[in-house]
Parts: structure tokens; sequence; C-alpha cells
């Protein structure tokens, strides 16, 4: 069996950012995004770097369920390095699925493949940018958390051994929820711009022809459903990488994306 993509028959949604990767990437925040704090209900899912505590805890994030996910990056904490909840957060740089968002597409795969295979079939098939959201099962996981807040204005990849002081995670037969967005770049040339504030080639991952961008809530037991998540069966938050990352199964909502508006 293969991926199953069924049009809704809506179309494009307005997504939205607040702040950007680029200012992430240069670890230079601008204190009007991290100043504020924000509701995670009023989101239908996000992700980027976030954290419901302060801001030297800004890590890899998911916001789903009413619920902002972080991995921990305030050394002084003793929750350093491990998942921390809460239905208030602050943004160093999300991007949104609002709450009256429709999905374009809904998919689901129950064939083995390898993560970016299951990539390149999904914007094969639907050939504009997007967003996605759902759960997968992973044979192979691969990927990494960030393990010091970007504020002190020290390029990410230029500093990554300050960075990324955690080992990489690869893990077998677990089940993660997954938000993440991608474009090849081609054409859509207003989104594709707009897109920019969450979409980036990662230096530290496989090379690819499309551009993406996801993050990932490794889940300490199998659901069936997004609106099972919730604190206590959710294990780890994590960026995911394409490479060496496969999956046995999936389901997903997709949203083509017709303008990224800033939500600041």
């Amino acid at each position: 069996m293969g991926i199953y993509i069924n049009k809704t028959g809506h179309g494009p949604s307005e997504l939205g950012h607040i702040g950007s990767v680029v200012d992430i990437i240069r670890a230079d925040i601008p204190k009007e995004i991290t100043s504020k704090r924000y509701n995670a209900s009023d989101f239908k899912m996000a992700f980027e770097m976030a954290t419901p505590k302060s801001v030297p805890s800004l890590g890899e994030s998911v916001i789903v369920n009413g619920y902002c996910y972080a991995t921990s990056a305030d050394a002084a904490s003793s929750d350093y390095g491990r998942t921390i909840s809460g239905k208030e957060f602050t943004a160093g740089g999300i991007f949104i699925v609002p709450l009256d968002a429709l999905p374009s597409h809904e998919v689901e795969t129950h064939e083995k493949r390898a993560m970016i295979d299951f990539y390149n079939e999904l914007y094969g098939e639907i050939s504009f940018p997007l967003a996605f959201g759902g759960i997968f099962h992973f044979s192979n996981f691969h990927g990494v958390a960030i393990g010091k807040a970007p504020i002190d204005g020290k390029d990410i990849f230029l500093h990554k051994s300050s960075y990324y002081p955690f080992p990489e995670v690869r893990v077998k037969n677990v089940y993660g929820f997954v938000m993440g967005a991608m474009t090849n770049f081609q054409g859509h040339e207003k989104v594709n711009r707009e897109l920019e504030t969450v979409l980036y080639k990662n230096p530290m991952d496989a090379s690819s022809l499309l551009v993406h961008h996801a993050h990932v809530l490794l889940l300490k037991k199998k659901v069936e459903r997004v609106e099972e998540i919730v604190p206590s069966i959710v294990d780890q938050t994590l960026h995911l990488f394409i490479e060496g990352s496969e999956i046995l199964s999936g389901k997903i909502e997709v949203y083509t994306v017709a303008e990224v508006k800033n939500y600041l």
C-alpha cells in the first residue's frame, strides 16, 4: 500500500508566523518577540522555537492541543534537556496553523519508506508550498535538540559545538506527532518568500531538492488521534532529521499555503 492523498475541497490557508528562523539562526531574536506571552490554545498547531518558561529555556518546540512543549535549553534548570510544557509560552520564532485553518488534503501511508521519500512523493502529488501535522509510526527516528537558547548573537551553525551539546537521538519503533513545512521554491514567489521565516537549508541534515523543516513530539505510547496528545505521554521534543528517519505509517493533515501572515 502506498500514499493515499485525498482532497478535502478546501483551498489554501492563511498561515502565520511570529519571528523568523533567520533571526534564530543568527541568535539575534528581537526583544519585541521574547517580551510577549501567548496562549497555546489560540493556535491549532505551531512549531519552531518557544518555551512555556523563561527566555533562557527557549528550545525545540511544538504547540498542539492547547500546550506548548519544548526541550529546555536552560543549563541552570533541573529541567535542562528535558521536555517542559505549559498552556502559555514565550516565542523565539514559531510557524503557525491558526484555529480556523482547514486542511486542503488528508493523507495516509501504510508502507515502510524513508522520510525523504515520503516528503518527495507528497510534494510531487500536491506541488504547492505546504504545512502538515499528524502522527507517524517511525521504524527509525533521527533528531536533535538545541542545548542553548539562541540569544547571544553567535550564529548557531558557526558555533555548533556549544549549541548542540546533546547526542543526536536515534530510536526505533516509536510514535511521534510531527509538524512541518516544505516547498521546492519553484514558482509561488510571494508565498515562498514568506516561508523563508520558517524554511532553510540545514547543513546538519541530508541534502534534498525540497526545503523542509519539521519538529516532532516523540510519544511514550501509540496514539490514534492528535487529540489524545497530552503532557503525560510526551517524551521528547526534537528537530526531525530526514537523514536516517524512516516511517512505517502515518496519518496527517496538509495545509497548502495561501500566505504567511505576521502574528506579532
